[in-house]
């Protein structure tokens, strides 16, 4: 049994030594980054004190009017995001959920009323969803290089 194992061993690693080794491409090098800095969001502990403190909000408009809107557009975006990165093309989906989040900053630091705080949660789950398909890009070109 142990034989068996040594020689299919080495029989894999002499096949082994004809196909060139799997390195990093510049695809896989540019996706960790993007996905690390998608992903670097020191602001989200802050946020309800900065709705509260800085904008004034109270608490309870904070967690009712506010946040629960992330929630119902998530549900939306979700299910509509397969189709429509399949429409635009993954990697445009990608970047207008990149822009999305962008946005979401630019609403949370300049908007005012809230109307536009909800306007910035609908705006955030807009981007969230984008990340299902940021996963299944980096799963896609895991599987094939080529992309």
């Amino acid at each position: 049994c142990w034989k068996d194992a040594r020689m299919q061993s080495e029989a894999g690693a002499a096949g082994d030594a004809k196909r060139p080794p799997r390195v990093f491409t510049h695809t896989t090098v540019h996706i960790c980054a993007f996905t690390f800095l998608l992903h670097l969001k020191p602001s989200e502990p802050h946020l309800v004190p900065y709705l509260t403190d800085v904008k004034g909000f109270t608490r309870e408009a904070v967690t009712r009017a506010i946040f629960p809107v992330s929630i119902y557009a998530s549900l939306a975006f979700f299910i509509a995001a397969g189709p429509v990165s399949h429409v635009l093309g993954t990697k445009a989906f990608i970047m207008l959920g990149a822009l999305c989040k962008l946005i979401t900053r630019m609403l949370l630091i300049w908007g005012r009323s809230l109307h536009t705080m909800q306007l910035m949660q609908v705006v955030y789950a807009a981007g969230f969803s984008s990340e299902l398909i940021l996963l299944a890009y980096v799963y896609q070109v895991t599987l094939n290089p080529e992309l």
